[in-house]
C-alpha cells in the first residue's frame, strides 16, 4: 500500500510577508533621515541646554542610529543574501533587538521625560507620573521578553505564538501612556492659561496643540500594530507601524524641543508688533491734539517710544523667564 502523502498547507502570498518587512525598513530609513536634521538643528540652536537634556537628545539619537544599522542589516539579509528564499522572510535576524526591544525602550524614555515635564508644571500631579512610569517599565519589560523568545526561536511565526502576550504589552501600554500623558498635559496647561500674559497664552496654545498630537501620532500607530497582529495572523503586516514607532517616538520628542525656536520667535514678533503700536498710538494722538506734527515735537514722542520699547523687551525677557517652554535653560 503507497503511503499517503498530505499536501502542504497553502503558503500566503509572497507580498504579504516582504511587502510589510520592506515598507517598514524603508519608512524606518527615512525617518532616521528627519531625526538627523532634528539632531543636528537641536544641537545649533540650544547648545546652551541643561547637560541632562544634551544627554537625553544624544543618548536618544545613539540609541535609534543603533537600531537602524540593525534594520539595513536585515533588509540585506531578506531580500539580498535571501532572495527568491522565502524561510529567508520568516528569519527575525536582527529584528528582534531593534523592534521590540529598542523600540520599547525609545519609548520608554520619551515617556519619562513627558513625565518630568508633568512633576514639573505641577508638583502635586507626581501621582499619575508614578502610574505611566510603572506602565512605561512593564512596557520595556515585555518589548524585553518578545526580544528574548525571539532570539531563541529565530522565526516571526513562532515567535508570534510563543510571545503572544508580548505586542499587548508593549504597544497596548504605550497607548495608554501616551493617552494620560496627552490628557495631564493639556489639563494642566489649560489650567496655567488663566494666570499668564496673553502672550505667552498663544505660545501656550501652541504647545498644547502639538502635544496632542504628537502624542495622538504614537498612539494610532501603537493601536495599528495591535490590530494588525490579532487579526492579519500568518503575515507580517503588524511589522510595518511597528519598525517606525521608535523614529515616531524620537521625532517627537526633537520636534518638542526644537519647537521652542519657533515659539521664542513668535513671541519676540508680537512684542515688537505691541510696541510699534503703541508708538503709532502715540503719534496719532499727537497728531489729533496738535492738528499737526511740529519738527520740534517728535524729540518727546521718540522719548515716549523708546521708553515702551524698554519696557515691553522687560516685560518679554521676565516672560521668556517664567515659560518653561520657550527658554531652553528651564528645563
Amino acid at each position: 500500500m503507497d503511503p499517503v502523502v498530505l499536501p502542504a498547507p497553502p503558503m500566503p502570498p509572497i507580498s504579504s510577508i516582504t511587502a510589510p518587512l520592506l515598507l517598514g525598513s524603508l519608512s524606518n530609513t527615512y525617518l532616521f533621515g528627519i531625526l538627523c536634521v532634528q539632531t543636528y538643528l537641536y544641537h545649533l540652536s540650544f547648545p546652551s541646554d541643561a547637560a541632562y537634556i544634551k544627554a537625553l537628545v544624544y543618548g536618544v539619537f545613539a540609541i535609534d542610529a543603533t537600531a537602524t544599522i540593525m534594520n539595513v542589516s536585515d533588509t540585506f539579509q531578506w531580500f539580498a543574501n535571501g532572495f527568491g528564499n522565502p524561510l529567508a522572510l520568516d528569519n527575525v535576524q536582527l529584528s528582534p533587538a531593534d523592534t521590540p526591544l529598542i523600540g520599547a525602550l525609545i519609548a520608554g524614555i520619551v515617556q519619562a521625560f513627558y513625565c518630568y515635564r508633568i512633576f514639573k508644571i505641577e508638583h502635586r500631579a507626581w501621582p499619575i507620573s508614578v502610574f505611566i512610569m510603572l506602565i512605561v517599565a512593564v512596557q520595556i519589560a515585555g518589548g524585553l521578553w518578545g526580544s528574548i523568545i525571539a532570539f531563541q526561536v529565530q522565526s516571526f511565526r513562532s515567535a508570534a505564538e510563543k510571545a503572544s502576550g508580548s505586542p499587548w504589552i508593549i504597544f497596548v501600554g504605550a497607548a495608554v501612556a501616551d493617552t494620560l500623558i496627552a490628557g495631564t498635559m493639556i489639563l494642566l496647561l489649560n489650567s496655567k492659561q488663566s494666570a499668564i500674559h496673553y502672550h505667552t497664552k498663544n505660545s501656550l496654545s501652541k504647545i498644547i496643540q502639538l502635544t496632542a498630537e504628537t502624542n495622538l501620532l504614537s498612539t494610532v500607530v501603537a493601536l495599528i500594530t495591535m490590530i494588525l497582529f490579532v487579526t492579519e495572523k500568518g503575515t507580517t503586516y503588524f511589522t510595518f507601524p511597528s519598525l517606525i514607532l521608535g523614529k515616531v517616538y524620537s521625532n517627537s520628542l526633537l520636534l518638542i524641543l526644537n519647537n521652542r525656536t519657533y515659539l521664542a520667535t513668535d513671541a519676540q514678533r508680537s512684542h515688537q508688533r505691541d510696541a510699534l503700536g503703541s508708538r503709532t498710538g502715540q503719534y496719532s494722538s499727537g497728531a489729533m491734539n496738535m492738528g499737526v506734527l511740529r519738527p520740534k515735537t517728535p524729540v518727546i514722542e521718540r522719548t515716549r517710544g523708546i521708553q515702551v520699547d524698554m519696557n515691553t523687551s522687560v516685560h518679554m525677557d521676565q516672560e521668556r523667564k517664567g515659560n518653561p517652554w520657550t527658554h531652553g535653560s528651564s528645563y
